[in-house]
């Protein structure tokens, strides 16, 4: 059949053999190999293959890459592959992400990059909108303090920045970009989303001269400002972008604030770059000219409610929902878990660690990294919890653009998606973590268009769905890269932007655990409330969540053969244990 013709072969001279005759495994070669750098550098042939590998070299910052080298192995995730759809776009080149990670060769996946032959309209969006799932969400759960929940970025540069053309800037950035133009107004109950025109304030902009002020005074005046612009988002009036300029004695501070309810992670790096392109355009007295806008947040939003009317992932959310939480231990029990009363711990990975992780070690099992960072926390929970499996809300990107047939590369808003998992049990002590990352990676491969169907369905087909409340949140953002790889205008800046979120909204998870990858070091931090738990005990779980998944490293490294699991293959009801009866049938007979 043709789920057991191989991916790909290795041509040898002769098989390696045991002294009984057997097939001695261990020494047939890698077919990793084949994948990675350790075969033969192939040049592309066709200007398509160039143009991949040109857009691949900018996202992934590895040069030089042949046309056999694996988009994965190179430590391409689902975010940098937005990025990469999305720089193929400019060239009027389309490419689905669903298509890349099928075929994450240069030479495999240059067969599905076609030319553009939609047009989307460019000019502003107006009207109402129809609320996203997480934007219901967030009205459902967000109890109080709603106006302050926001994601804040504070830029330096060492040169003066002009009021004036920072608000020439700002205000095309605003106007390409419709989400950030929306305001939600609350009415008997009724949320209802509607765009503010280009003629009404798009973003509210402060200028604040503390040239004077020394260091001490200097922080503390420019964390007061942020508190207090933080805090002063209205909702339903608007605008939802808050701009303020700090000029000090050692350059200027730009603290840019977006109400969470209009962006997501994917929107930052789209407006940051859009930011500095402008930024320097204006700077060479250039009219700003951003790149082409996808299918409209508006658009998205109202398919994603018509694609619930016809969505057949609902069995299989249902058994999901059917999942007994176990409450996890908690030192002591409180009722609300107040934002002001949070304490963070941190796991952090070397930059060895991190590199292993991006690319090294995910041909043993053909892995992702989310894979092993959650088989790591299932390892880690369950020794520190007692129990065997663990129930975990995840958080994705949310731009399945497959499922819904749209482009929403780039594409500002709230897209994410938030659903529940159940991390596996495994108690085989012999091969107990190849397993558990075989468990946990099957696990994830079932969830239906990674996990969108979710919050659809509990959407606009809540009657059908019973919400589950998971107590740990989980949510890998990705790589970010240095924003001086990106201009020299520009630096993260070492002051403070202020309370994101409301100190008196409600933390609401037990443990909320969110981190990603910046200047090549994984970070991760484990938030909980300081009423529930005593520092000790996170620090106890942190330590157990650092030894696992150094552990799992270490295993993918130390082996020298390749696993399969059943979603390697493309027969429909094939599970491991299928697969290991047959591997077992080879190894008796070959």
């Amino acid at each position: 059949p043709g789920y057991m013709v191989p991916g790909y072969f290795v041509e040898l001279a002769e098989m390696p053999l045991t002294p009984n005759g057997k097939l001695d495994r261990k020494r047939l070669p890698d077919p990793r190999g084949h994948l990675q750098r350790e075969n033969e550098y192939a040049a592309p042939r066709a200007q398509v293959e160039e143009r991949v590998i040109a857009v691949w070299e900018n996202v992934l910052g590895v040069k030089p890459i042949g046309v056999d080298d694996s988009f994965l192995h190179l430590g391409g995730d689902s975010i940098k592959a937005i990025q990469v759809v999305s720089q193929l776009m400019r060239e009027g080149l389309c490419l689905q992400v669903k298509d890349l990670f099928s075929n994450p060769t240069v030479r495999s996946v240059a067969p599905f990059v076609t030319k553009a032959s939609r047009t989307i309209v460019q000019g502003p969006v107006e009207g109402e909108l129809v609320l996203a799932p997480v934007q219901r969400w967030f009205f459902e759960n967000i109890r109080v303090e709603k106006h302050h929940f926001n994601q804040s970025l504070l830029l330096h540069s060492l040169e003066e920045l002009d009021d004036q053309r920072l608000k020439a800037v700002l205000g095309e950035l605003v106007a390409h970009h419709d989400a950030l133009r929306l305001v939600f107004r609350e009415e008997e109950g009724l949320i209802t989303a509607n765009h503010r025109g280009l003629d009404e304030t798009l973003f509210d902009f402060e200028s604040h001269d503390l040239l004077d002020l020394n260091s001490e005074a200097l922080k503390t005046q420019i964390e007061n400002v942020a508190n207090r612009m933080q805090n002063s988002i209205d909702l339903a009036a608007g605008p939802m972008v808050k701009v303020a300029r700090f000029r000090t004695s050692n350059g200027d501070h730009l603290l840019l604030i977006f109400h969470h309810l209009i962006v997501d992670g994917v929107s930052w790096r789209i407006l940051l770059e859009d930011f500095v392109t402008g930024w320097e355009q204006a700077s060479r007295g250039e009219a700003i000219r951003f790149p082409a806008k996808t299918d409209s947040y508006q658009t998205w939003n109202q398919a994603l409610q018509e694609h619930a009317m016809r969505a057949n992932d609902l069995p299989y959310w249902q058994s999901v929902a059917a999942t007994v939480i176990r409450p996890l231990p908690a030192d002591r029990k409180v009722s609300v878990r107040k934002n002001a009363r949070s304490r963070t711990l941190t796991a952090n990975f070397s930059a060895d660690q991190t590199a292993a992780l991006l690319k090294d070690v995910h041909g043993v099992y053909q892995t992702e990294i989310n894979d092993l960072l959650l088989t790591a926390l299932a390892i880690a929970v369950r020794e520190w919890s007692g129990h065997e499996s663990v129930v975990v809300q995840l958080e994705g990107h949310g731009r399945e653009d497959a499922l819904i047939g749209l482009s929403v590369h780039r594409t500002v808003g709230w897209f994410t998606s938030m659903y529940p998992v159940v991390l596996p049990a495994v108690n085989d002590e012999h091969e107990y973590i190849s397993r558990m990352i075989k468990e946990v990676k099957e696990t994830l491969r079932r969830i239906p268009h990674k996990g969108i169907g979710y919050g659809i369905l509990r959407a606009y087909r809540g009657n059908e769905l019973q919400e589950i409340r998971p107590e740990i949140s989980f949510n890998y953002l990705g790589q970010w890269g240095d924003l001086q790889e990106m201009t020299s205008s520009f630096s993260k800046s070492t002051m403070s932007p202020g309370e994101a979120v409301s100190p008196q909204g409600e933390q609401l998870f037990k443990l909320d655990i969110n981190g990603g990858v910046s200047d090549g070091c994984l970070r991760l931090d484990f938030q909980y409330c300081a009423d529930e738990y005593d520092d000790q005990t996170i620090a106890k779980l942190v330590a157990l969540y650092e030894r696992s998944l150094q552990l799992l490293i270490t295993h993918c490294q130390s082996k020298d053969s390749v696993e399969f699991t059943p979603s390697d293959f493309s027969a429909k009801g094939l599970d491991l244990e299928d697969l290991e009866d047959v591997f077992d049938l080879i190894d008796k007979n070959f």
